[in-house]
């Protein structure tokens, strides 16, 4: 590949049918610290990444040849992202794993059968996991999550509850915010995103949820493109609201100056 003779980017993305072997030969490996590999039919194994000595993260996206994920166990990977068909055989095997990002079929049963041995802080599970498992039973089993990602609704929701260090915790997409009133309040939570395509925000139950909360996004989709801040006014932990694709925000002139960003500002 022509690639070899440019400078190597930190983060590549390869798009189509390409072998590792192709991958690794067409930049300078010790560069590299993050890979996507997606839409790959050829793609059968991943030995040739292990030249990629400083490689921190890889996503694998419709790559259904990957049948063992092995080989990573001797790669520097810390973040990982399973995603649409992708196997997890060999997933047991990667202990150093830091992030975890599922989103494929996986063993029956809750999380507690997914073969993970690693000590997780991070956690996505998109919206195909979530409709397979149904619950986030078992989720405890990584004590450590500071960051857990919902993309998809599911039941359990109280055993977030159980993840003492639990700080940043994102909703979105196809995952209800009225799963949030399984929870008791959740002082540990600091960072919350929302950003559901199926539901509107309850900020009342947000402020009753969340009470140290520091920093709220909120991204609108669809024509739920209204949003109303009263509900957390005088929330004194509050110090960010971030309100991404809203036609109208109501209660902002109650906070603090500089403390609501809108993006993009609506119109008038």
């Amino acid at each position: 590949m022509a690639l070899r003779s440019l400078p190597t980017p930190n983060n590549l993305s390869f798009v189509g049918a390409f072998t590792s072997c192709d991958i690794a030969s067409s930049v300078e490996p010790a560069r590299v610290r993050s890979i996507s590999i997606a839409n790959n039919v050829m793609l059968r194994s991943l030995d040739d990444l292990r030249s990629f000595k400083s490689l921190k993260q890889l996503s694998l996206t419709r790559c259904p040849g990957v049948k063992d994920l092995t080989t990573l166990a001797d790669t520097s990977v810390t973040d990982l992202y399973l995603y649409e068909g992708v196997s997890i055989g060999g997933l047991h095997e990667l202990t150093k794993l830091q992030y975890l990002g599922l989103n494929t079929e996986g063993p029956d049963g809750n999380l507690g059968a997914w073969p993970v041995n690693a000590d997780l802080n991070g956690l996505y599970l998109g919206n195909i996991v979530c409709a397979h498992i149904g619950t986030l039973d078992g989720i405890s089993r990584w004590p450590n999550l500071t960051n857990v990602n919902l993309c998809g609704s599911v039941e359990g929701m109280s055993q977030l509850a159980k993840l003492a260090h639990l700080s940043h915790l994102l909703v979105q997409l196809d995952a209800l915010p009225s799963m949030l009133g399984q929870l008791p309040p959740m002082p540990q939570v600091r960072d919350l995103f929302l950003g559901s395509r199926r539901e509107e925000v309850d900020l009342v139950m947000v402020r009753t949820v969340f009470p140290e909360l520091e920093r709220l996004t909120i991204s609108c989709h669809g024509e739920r493109r209204r949003v109303d801040l009263n509900p957390l006014r005088g929330m004194s932990s509050l110090a960010a609201v971030r309100i991404r694709d809203a036609d109208e925000v109501l209660g902002t002139d109650d906070f603090p100056p500089g403390t609501v960003s809108l993006n993009p500002r609506p119109r008038a």
